[in-house]
């Protein structure tokens, strides 16, 4: 472990040295000798566009690029188990792909990063924070697998928000009855609600008294994500 944190690397006070030399930095390649980008690595670095992780890496600290407003692309290897809270915030990114090891999405990771549109969840995600979701573009997220725990997932934060697609079980735990938006959460505060997708070999879990539930959501069984049409745009057009 001595060894793992001798090679992290404090970025912000190093490319602030290479920019002095060299110029405006936009892209950052991490190399194989560092295995974790340790807490505000780059906090606030404004000019970073895109950053390349090794597979070296194993973990991303808390606020690791927090306020990094022109981050587009950062490509996460499967090396990586761990990403702390807040990891992305104010983050420009247009999507984002998990590692197949992450279990965890810590309380605001993605908060406010209003770029993002489309987000999908690994199986491996067992738990959710906060405000990790994303921001206020956000159209359309799918959970892969079956959610443990999930914090509070308020609707009027993600305002244009249409459809939710659960390819498994619903989340077993967040506070209430599993046929409860409200306690998933979820409130009345905006309006359209949106519509929330779910496999049909799940019919029983989510109506288990013939009843229709989730406070007025449109809910729709489907017997594969292919049948789920595109969300509308930010524009209120179909997005290819």
């Amino acid at each position: 472990m001595a060894q793992s944190m001798a090679q992290c690397l404090c970025y912000k006070e190093k490319m602030a040295q290479f920019e002095m030399e060299y110029g405006v930095i936009t892209s950052v390649v991490i190399g194989t000798n560092v295995t974790a980008i340790i807490d505000k690595a780059f906090w606030d670095c404004k000019t970073i566009e895109t950053i390349y992780l090794s597979d070296s890496v194993v973990s991303i600290g808390r606020d690791a690029f927090t306020g990094c407003v022109r981050l587009e692309v950062i490509n996460i290897p499967n090396s990586v188990t761990e990403i702390g809270e807040g990891a992305f915030e104010y983050c420009a990114l247009k999507s984002i792909e998990f590692p197949n090891q992450l279990e965890s999405m810590a309380t605001c990771l993605l908060d406010r990063c209003n770029d993002l549109q489309y987000l999908f969840i690994p199986r491996s995600v067992k738990s959710i924070g906060r405000a990790a979701i994303g921001g206020d573009n956000l159209l359309r997220v799918v959970f892969e697998g079956t959610i443990e725990y999930i914090d509070a997932f308020y609707l009027h934060w993600y305002p244009k928000l249409s459809q939710l697609v659960f390819l498994e079980e619903p989340p077993i735990d967040y506070g209430g009855n599993p046929n409860d938006l409200e306690a998933f959460g979820m409130t009345f505060y905006r309006d359209p609600l949106p519509t929330i997708y779910v496999l049909n070999r799940y019919r029983v879990l989510w109506f288990p008294n013939g009843e229709t539930a989730w406070n007025g959501c449109p809910l729709v069984f489907i017997d594969d994500i292919s049948e789920v049409p595109p969300p509308p745009d930010i524009n209120g057009v179909f997005a290819p």
